[in-house]
């Protein structure tokens, strides 16, 4: 059975955590053809990350990006730094499996996305 590893990258914890709902329900749908295991990056942002890939060996990785920003006038936050550093690069260094992004933050801007994790697709202007 193929295996798939699903990660909520969200670690924002204001103004209170926010559990990968959406994730969840992915992760129940595929789990009678794929053997699923949900990483939540809020709890330790990402240092556990290596030593679940390397253990549990994913032959898919579903990343879900919640927000991209905080939307704060006064101080403004860019989520996606984090994800790249803590997530995305160890990934990219650890596996070769193909890493599929989804997600409502990554909805409102796929291609950006894509290539600022360096993840991008060759496509026509």
């Amino acid at each position: 059975m193929k295996k798939v590893l699903l990660i909520a990258t969200n670690s924002e914890k204001k103004p209170y955590p926010v559990p990968p709902i959406g994730l969840s329900i992915v992760a129940q749908s595929i789990e009678k053809d794929y053997e699923v295991r949900v990483y939540d990056a809020m709890f330790d942002e990402g240092t556990s990350l290596p030593e679940i890939v390397n253990s549990f060996r994913p032959d898919y990785i579903g990343c879900s990006i919640r927000n991209v920003d905080s939307m704060s006038v006064e101080a403004p936050e860019f989520f996606l730094e984090p994800i790249h550093e803590n997530i995305i690069k160890p990934l990219k260094s650890l596996t070769h499996a193909p890493i599929i992004l989804g997600g409502s933050g990554y909805s409102i801007f796929p291609y950006e996305i894509l290539d600022y994790f360096g993840l991008g697709i060759n496509r026509k202007s």
